[in-house]
């Protein structure tokens, strides 16, 4: 028919044509009519019923089996695919990869792990899997130390965006290492990982390596605090004099110039102290922006899903119309005519001030002096200072002045989401605004491997005689013959186990705290 249809469509086609289409004469009762070929064409197709269709598609189906069969059974659907993801292409050379496959397939089949601080750090990711989430704090920066006062400013800065690094075990990134001066000090990285300081400081050639567990220097005993400044994570306090670093700690250095002088420092942050090989640097930087919400001073960023929630906001007291405390105090108290919008009530010492210090809410009459403090039903700050009397004289100090505190209702911004995957063995996430918390796809082999060597680390076993092949303390769990028991009254080595006496049968389920499913059925 197919044949037969196509002759006929091209002998229409060499017609003559009106406006470009091809006729067809038909002549009828005398007259010539001009029939147009779409008109022919549809009319042809309107002739081909749907049983006619489904049986040249079946048979040209029947003739191809090797692209059909699952097109034929239904075993492949759309809804069995993750959004297009696993194409013919990768079917076809053998590229499917971890992040091809849904989320609710991985679930399913994978183990998820956790890691959290100011570097998430994890051995037993699935190696190519995505983040399942990442979670990180954006905190507010203030320059300084102390008290904030009028002669301590201490200015904060918010962020615009974030910067989330994944690396492996070397997290001291070359890029900021190499070639970098700070008043005359030069820090290179070195071939085996260490950083060579050169300059005119007390001993001018210094070296710091992460490859052993010892700072050392490569002339000289001694680490003047003035050259090279080391903040262990753990604990905050610098590192002075002769010293060494455990292995494994997460460190802060600063490389700086002449004691009791102004001076520019160099920071690299995050360094782990590793006994291990030393490893080229593997980071890779994931940036997020959001322009959309202009400078945020406190708040989460869930990476993964894209959204931004803000929890702090800063306001220049200079902007707002002060009024002063009519009631008599010890102290000259200033506050805004108008409430601040979105303001938190009672926010007290989550609040930041870059001058004044801030304090939780007390009377009015008992003010401390140079200090804010954030009304505790009224969305307003109060502020108290000596050095001024009047109104118009406090504003215009006022001027500049950041006062960054806690929203009523916080704000949430739709961003891109961001996909980090997992690498190969350790695994550091950190980002340059906060802490960070991750939940992530566990290498399942690695997972069942660490659940059975943790069940025979607590099962131990006894000789057949029922004698205690060693010491078993109340609580302790021993199999005899078939079934698991668990000691009821401590049991030397060497002493006679006697179930109803020393021992009574358990349950595996029991005493692993409810972490593996019901132990009925399974014999021992």
């Amino acid at each position: 028919m197919a044949d037969v249809v196509g002759k006929r469509i091209s002998e229409l086609a060499n017609n003559a044509s009106i406006d470009g289409t091809a006729i067809f004469p038909h002549t009828q009762n005398g007259s010539t009519m001009r029939v147009s070929l779409s008109n022919i064409t549809a009319y042809i197709l309107a002739q081909v019923d749907e049983d006619t269709v489904k049986d040249a598609v079946n048979e040209w189906m029947t003739d191809h089996p090797d692209v059909t069969t699952t097109v034929q059974d239904g075993a492949i659907s759309t809804v069995k695919l993750a959004n297009d993801a696993v194409t013919s292409e990768k079917i076809k050379n053998g590229t499917i990869a971890g992040i091809d496959l849904s989320r609710d397939l991985l679930n399913a089949i994978c183990a998820s792990g956790s890691a959290s601080g100011s570097v998430a750090t994890f051995h037993d990711g699935a190696y190519g899997l995505p983040l399942k989430s990442c979670i990180v704090s954006v905190n507010p920066v203030q320059s300084g130390n102390g008290d904030p006062s009028p002669t301590n400013i201490r200015p904060i800065t918010g962020w615009d965006g974030a910067e989330i690094t994944r690396f492996g075990a070397n997290i001291l990134n070359p890029a900021l290492c190499a070639d970098r001066t700070a008043s005359g000090i030069t820090t290179a990285l070195q071939s085996d990982g260490g950083i060579k300081l050169t300059g005119t400081a007390a001993s001018n050639v210094r070296y710091f390596t992460p490859n052993g567990k010892e700072l050392f220097l490569k002339a000289g005993t001694y680490y003047a605090s003035s050259m090279l400044q080391v903040r262990p994570q753990n604990d905050g306090g610098i590192k002075t004099g002769t010293f060494s670093i455990l292995s494994d700690q997460w460190c802060t250095l600063s490389f700086e110039a002449v004691i009791g002088q102004e001076y520019d420092t160099v920071v690299y942050p995050y360094i782990r102290i590793t006994s291990g090989d030393y490893e080229p640097y593997n980071g890779t930087v994931y940036p997020v922006t959001w322009s959309e919400a202009g400078t945020v001073y406190g708040g989460t960023l869930d990476v993964t899903n894209g959204t931004l929630t803000v929890t702090m906001a800063m306001v220049d007291l200079g902007t707002l119309n002060w009024s002063r405390y009519a009631v008599t105090t010890n102290i000259p108290v200033f506050y805004p005519s108008a409430d601040i919008t979105n303001m938190k009530p009672s926010a007290g010492r989550s609040a930041k001030c870059s001058v004044y210090r801030c304090m939780s809410w007390t009377s009015l009459n008992n003010r401390v002096d140079k200090t804010v403090e954030i009304h505790p039903t009224i969305a307003r700050p109060y502020i108290a200072d000596s050095a001024y009397t009047d109104v118009a004289t406090f504003k215009a100090a006022m001027s500049g002045v950041q006062l960054v505190y806690e929203l009523a209702t916080p704000v949430t911004y739709q961003l891109t989401p961001t996909e980090i995957t997992t690498l190969m063995g350790e695994n550091n996430i950190w980002a340059d605004c906060g802490d960070v918390s991750v939940e992530y796809f566990a290498k399942t082999q690695t997972y069942i491997e660490q659940r059975i060597n943790a069940t025979k680390s607590i099962i131990a076993g006894v000789e057949a005689g029922f004698v205690a092949t060693k010491n078993y303390a109340i609580g302790d769990l021993m199999i005899v013959g078939d079934t698991l028991y668990i000691a009821t009254a401590a049991i030397a080595n060497g002493g006679t186990i006697t179930p109803g006496t020393n021992v009574t049968a358990t349950t595996v389920a029991d005493n692993l705290g409810g972490s593996l499913p019901s132990a009925v059925g399974v014999s021992f």
